[in-house]
């Protein structure tokens, strides 16, 4: 920021810098130190085709989800989850069966 002081020395008008904090740059109440004097943004050099746009979207899809039928009631369950209607876990009884299902 310029300010306009009325010097001594000069007859005119002289612009003066405020007073530096450190030369750094202010992020969350902190000053960072930077030593480059531009700063600027990372920018691709060329645009990315539709092909490659797709492969990187490739692994984003949604998936089914996967069932497995049980043994004992021959429903489908979801793996690695209780079944509420029996409170069985992998062959064992872990949770007291609910009644209303």
């Amino acid at each position: 920021m310029l300010e306009f002081r009325l010097g001594a020395a000069a007859a005119g008008v002289l612009p003066v810098r405020a007073p530096d904090t450190g030369g750094g740059q202010r992020a969350g109440g902190r000053i960072l130190k930077t030593n480059r004097k531009d700063e600027t943004m990372a920018v691709p050099k060329r645009k990315t085709s539709p092909s490659r746009r797709n492969m990187r979207r490739a692994h984003q899809g949604l998936k089914q989800p996967t069932y497995r039928e049980d043994q004992q009631t021959g429903e489908l369950v979801r793996p690695h989850h209780i079944d509420l209607k029996t409170g069985m876990y992998r062959g064992r009884q872990v949770i007291e069966p609910k009644d209303s299902f």
